[in-house]
């Protein structure tokens, strides 16, 4: 949990390449869930000084590497979002800075820079470095236009099945598990996520935000639902719980919202 709540976006970064063991070390741990999650993902680490310029418009500065998270025929974006946050939180333990970039880079030039095939798609990417503690100008009008240190509150969030909001004295080790989803990132920071309780199991569900990004191709709100079902799946772990996410018969639907998992 701890790295969960110490990771924060990176846009900044020291003119600095990471170290061939650090590399070695990095790309293991990619080809460890691509072998996993064989013919769903891949995730190929970049040297931008072995493949040549990439634009992300001015949204980062100076990183010298990045890693694509790319959906193949078998995969989907819920997953996708569950793994690549997954690869976030490895690097936040290398003390590497981070920033999910979904549709704020070319991708024609991470494309051709990441030599992939027709019919991989690549869905979001991450500058990987050492953080500039000083931000760029730039950084910080983007973090205030994107409020990204602010979140919903938690009786906003996560309610009961009449959607009262739940009382944290009635969580146990579960009140946790969902704040680490409640600090979580999410596209324009968004926090589409919404958690409700219903005979003692944690049911997900997205709000969508109404006309959100509808100039990408591809529902990058489903990546926020990965990223929330990470954040609780590890906290609970953290603590010695056992779980795991399943779709239930019959969900219990509600207007504007989107059943994706419960907790079992």
């Amino acid at each position: 949990m701890e790295l969960i709540k110490s990771r924060r976006s990176v846009r900044t970064f020291k003119n600095k390449k990471l170290e061939d063991d650090l590399k070695e070390k990095i790309n293991l741990f990619l080809e460890g869930l691509e072998k996993e999650y064989s013919s769903k993902y891949k995730f190929p680490l970049i040297d931008l000084k072995l493949n040549g310029k990439i634009g992300t418009y001015g949204v980062i500065k100076d990183a010298n590497a990045y890693i694509g998270g790319v959906l193949l025929e078998n995969g989907n974006l819920i997953e996708l979002g569950y793994l690549f946050e997954k690869i976030i939180i490895y690097l936040t333990s290398l003390n590497l800075g981070t920033c999910w970039l979904g549709g704020t880079f070319k991708k024609l030039e991470f494309f051709e820079s990441m030599n992939l095939k027709e019919g991989e798609k690549l869905i979001v990417v991450t500058p990987v470095g050492y953080e500039e503690k000083k931000m760029s100008l730039k950084e910080k009008s983007m973090r205030t236009l994107a409020q990204s240190d602010k979140r919903k509150d938690f009786d906003d969030v996560f309610f009961y099945e009449g959607l009262e909001p739940l009382y944290l004295n009635d969580l146990g080790d579960f009140k946790d598990a969902l704040e680490m989803v409640r600090i979580g990132p999410s596209a324009s920071n968004k926090q589409p996520w919404r958690i409700i309780k219903i005979d003692n199991k944690f049911n997900l569900y997205l709000k969508r935000t109404p006309g959100y990004a509808k100039n990408l191709d591809y529902d990058i709100q489903l990546l926020d639902m990965g990223i929330a079902m990470y954040h609780f799946e590890t906290s609970l772990k953290d603590k010695g719980l056992k779980g795991n996410w399943d779709k239930i018969k019959n969900p219990r639907d509600y207007d504007g919202l989107e059943y994706i998992a419960t907790w079992v």
